[in-house]
């Protein structure tokens, strides 16, 4: 007769695994050997393997602070966290560098739109996030680590949105689809709710004026012609000159008239 185990004993193999959960789950920023290094107005974040990425001192010390706000998160593995951060969009703007991914708009314009009453904004990333308001990112699995409320239209932060909010795409998004969704969102809430369109003239400008979400919500559609964008993340700020058409399309009535 075979004699089976009990239950509560573990294999060689079960026993293994268990201690390598338990070891994956304690590890830390020294214990994978991420290392941190000031260089002038840089930070260097380096693994063992001496990949690295570097933002500026500003940068870093914003993102660390929401980091240690969060709750739940682990202090002591902020370099990885960090690392995969950076590298996730540099990442995606190696892969489609035209598209404009993380263009941003330049610092004073943000100033403008806080005189306006601007709650947060559509389309961003903790790397080029501005301001202390709401943001949404394409990454919400690690960038919700640094505040973000998931992704524009994809999350339940987004239903319940209500305030003046910046939007800024990726060049490389559908206008069309984007507008659809801006219409539904427009339509369906009962909430105060307006949206600051920025897009790149003349790229997108005959799409917008014809769409239905223009036709019903659009108050106002300015272009500018001298503007750049900052390509890149906030601490790569190469300026990129385009022309830019801005669009107002909200409920009634709007938030700033409430």
């Amino acid at each position: 007769m075979i004699r089976r185990p009990p239950r509560s004993t573990l294999s060689s193999s079960s026993a293994a695994s268990d201690v390598y959960k338990r070891q994956s789950e304690n590890w830390t920023d020294e214990t994978i050997g991420m290392r941190l290094d000031h260089q002038g107005d840089l930070v260097r974040i380096s693994t063992r393997g001496e990949d690295h990425v570097v933002l500026t001192t500003r940068r870093f010390e914003l993102l660390r602070r929401s980091y240690m706000d969060r709750p739940g998160i682990h202090p002591a593995r902020l370099l990885a966290v960090l690392f995969v951060l950076c590298t996730r969009y540099e990442t995606l703007m190696l892969a489609a560098p035209a598209e404009g991914a993380q263009a941003a708009l330049p610092h004073h314009v943000f100033k403008a739109l806080e005189q306006l009453g601007v709650a947060g904004e559509t389309f961003a990333s903790p790397l080029n996030q501005t301001g202390s308001g709401r943001y949404f990112s394409l990454f919400p699995d690690v960038d919700c680590m640094f505040g973000s409320s998931g992704r524009f239209g994809k999350s339940q932060e987004s239903e319940e949105m209500t305030g003046v909010y910046e939007m800024n795409p990726p060049f490389g998004l559908d206008v069309g689809l984007l507008l659809t969704t801006v219409g539904e969102m427009l339509s369906a809430t009962r909430r105060p709710l307006e949206f600051i369109l920025f897009l790149p003239q003349p790229v997108w400008a005959a799409q917008v004026t014809e769409h239905p979400t223009a036709v019903q919500f659009m108050e106002h559609c300015q272009i500018i012609h001298e503007h750049c964008y900052l390509f890149g993340t906030q601490h790569k700020s190469v300026a990129r000159s385009s022309g830019l058409e801005i669009c107002l399309l909200y409920t009634s009535p709007s938030p700033r008239d409430s």
